[in-house]
């Protein structure tokens, strides 16, 4: 139920996101009210939507506030961050290697839809080189700083087993 309730708080958020963007609305001026036919647009039942709601309100993706005594909620911007990594995981499809990165100043995460996967970020840049039009010289020496960013030793300890993992796909 946990990853269930996470792929409905992507849909509320990219829902909303979505709106904001057709709609070129202000961050702080839209507001969501959610009802039945947001559940049949979301193929969410009632329950499914208010867990969503209540995850995303704890989470701090969506704001809870209310206006003329009627339950109203705003995107955040941490709220807008997810719905665009949604948004471009989408995009990428099912073949792809996608490079999320998600946050602010902060804090950021590279991943697949909030999953870190550094393993797919490496295969991607990897992928990237290769299909680049540099010379085969260009190509070759990307791949050798690369392979001599992850063998460095305070990078490898950062990456742990996958730092070994990483070289033999250089």
């Amino acid at each position: 139920m946990i990853i269930e309730s996470e792929e409905w708080v992507d849909k509320i958020v990219v829902d909303m996101e979505e709106c904001l963007e057709q709609n070129g609305s202000l961050l702080k001026n839209a507001s969501f009210h959610f009802n039945e036919s947001d559940c049949v647009k979301l193929t969410l039942t009632q329950e499914q939507l208010n867990i969503a709601i209540n995850k995303a309100v704890s989470l701090g993706y969506i704001k809870e506030t209310v206006w003329i005594k009627e339950n109203c909620y705003l995107l955040t911007e941490e709220g807008r961050a997810r719905a665009r990594s949604c948004m471009l995981q989408k995009n990428v499809g099912e073949t792809g290697y996608p490079i999320i990165i998600n946050g602010d100043n902060a804090n950021v995460q590279v991943g697949n839809n909030n999953v870190q996967n550094i393993s797919n970020v490496f295969k991607f840049i990897i992928e990237q080189i290769d299909n680049s039009n540099a010379t085969s010289d260009e190509k070759h020496s990307a791949k050798e700083l690369l392979k001599k960013f992850i063998e460095h030793p305070l990078v490898n300890t950062i990456l742990g087993t996958a730092g070994g993992a990483l070289t033999s796909l250089l």
